[in-house]
């Protein structure tokens, strides 16, 4: 997400790609002015500056897919950038704006209660992401940024968001039911619950080291992926959930 990225990376990400810009356009201009001479002044010779105006439509365009390209190349831009995940800052703002902090903290250990991804994260005590939130306290423990620089168990480059599927392997809990062991769930998130030792853990994932991908406490259920993208499992457990008396 923006929030993540630091603005002398950003710049940096951009020196690249708008070189490359510069150096496409000029070769591109030459192109038109012999291939396509009516779209340049006629009949005498024409500065740059009218072979700029000529094509304005086209430097536009092709210098805003360098930008990105070249983004997306040096790791800067990712998927996540569209992916509508939300932020454990602005989540944790609207709760207090409208009053709902109080009442979710009301609800644990009363009624059943399932959080996801985000919602899991504001159930901790703080988290790194808007440059550091106090978050609601019902899990001990923080929401800490993946390392920028990882490698997978084959020795592979690992991207920060952590997206797509990935195994859970799970710690015994009724929500749990009909789901076996090691099942892949979606995920899509650059912020995780480190302290897999933690009593709370009832699922951890794998990326780069372990981090916890489900807690549990007080008829409290939290996940770090999205069961609704999960497909069959996903659906699973939200049926497990429907169903759930919040005992552990």
């Amino acid at each position: 997400m923006m929030t993540e990225i630091e603005i002398t990376e950003l710049f940096a990400a951009g020196v690249i790609p708008g070189l490359m810009a510069v150096v496409f356009y000029s070769l591109l201009i030459s192109y038109l002015s012999k291939k396509y001479p009516h779209l340049l002044p006629r009949g005498e010779k024409f500065s740059w500056a009218e072979r700029w105006h000529s094509v304005r439509g086209l430097w536009a365009i092709f210098f805003l897919f360098l930008m990105v390209l070249g983004g997306i190349y040096s790791g800067i831009f990712t998927v996540q950038e569209a992916a509508g995940v939300g932020a454990i800052g602005d989540c944790m703002r609207g709760l207090q704006e409208r009053g709902l902090d109080s009442v979710v903290l009301g609800l644990i250990g009363k009624k059943p209660l399932m959080a996801v991804c985000v919602g899991m994260q504001i159930l901790t005590e703080f988290g790194e992401e808007s440059s550091g939130i106090h978050a609601l306290g019902v899990f001990q423990g923080r929401i800490t940024q993946f390392p920028r620089a990882m490698t997978g168990r084959a020795g592979e480059p690992l991207k920060v968001p952590h997206m797509g599927w990935n195994e859970v392997i799970q710690v015994a809990h009724p929500m749990w039911e009909g789901i076996p062991d090691r099942t892949r769930f979606y995920f899509v998130h650059s912020y995780r619950y480190a302290d897999v030792h933690a009593d709370c853990v009832v699922g951890t994932c794998d990326y780069g080291s372990l981090f916890a991908a489900a807690l549990a406490r007080d008829k409290v259920f939290a996940v770090q992926f999205h069961p609704e993208k999960s497909h069959d499992p996903g659906i699973q457990l939200y049926r497990n959930f429907l169903t759930w008396d919040g005992t552990c």
